[in-house]
């Protein structure tokens, strides 16, 4: 099948490389994604969030220490 139908198998990406590509990709039916991009983000101190990128090493976060990243997140990162 083409991209965009659905079809009964499931479908992987790798090595999608930003956020909008993720959207790209779910919008044309992609089912599961392989990337190494969230990690080195997370090694240079920049986190993904559902409202965009947070530089956390900026000087404007230096005293956020304990702030929870999305109020509706539950997980141990978010909080």
């Amino acid at each position: 099948s083409s991209i965009g139908e659905r079809s009964s198998k499931c479908r992987h990406l790798l090595g999608i490389a930003d956020v909008e590509s993720v959207y790209n990709a779910v919008e044309r039916g992609v089912d599961t994604m392989d990337s190494s991009y969230p990690t080195k983000l997370a090694r240079c101190g920049t986190l993904m969030t559902k409202n965009g990128l947070i530089r956390i090493k900026q000087g404007k976060h230096s005293k956020s220490h304990g702030v929870k990243i999305d109020e509706d997140c539950g997980c141990d990162t978010c909080n």
